[in-house]
């Protein structure tokens, strides 16, 4: 699920489009962390039961002019301690592992090949 970058209309009838596609109950979700959390503060995605959350591109949200800790205080706050988190990106400058460790105390890497 995304947000979308068309007009404000069109994004808010797929809105309202994942919310009916939600109030079924999902086993996986694939979102972009800006409507994950849109979903979550809504009220239209509980994340109470959720055992992983994966977070692409994070490089980007932590060079997003609202600070990281914007995006993933809401969902951490919604998702039960033991969830694990999931944070992937292809490069990872230096002062965003920094503040990623900040958020995630004992934040563990693992490389891909390459």
């Amino acid at each position: 699920m995304t947000g979308g970058q068309g007009e404000a209309d069109k994004r808010s009838r797929t809105f309202r489009t994942q919310c009916e596609q939600l109030a079924g109950g999902v086993d996986v979700l694939i979102a972009t962390p800006g409507r994950l959390v849109a979903h979550v503060e809504k009220g239209s995605l509980r994340l109470d039961e959720a055992m992983a959350i994966v977070l692409d591109e994070v490089d980007v949200l932590a060079g997003a002019e609202s600070s990281y800790s914007e995006h993933i205080a809401p969902l951490r706050a919604a998702a039960p301690p033991s969830t694990q988190f999931v944070l992937v990106s292809a490069t990872l400058p230096q002062h965003t592992f920094d503040q990623l460790q900040e958020l995630f105390p004992g934040l563990e890497v693992a490389f891909g090949p390459g």
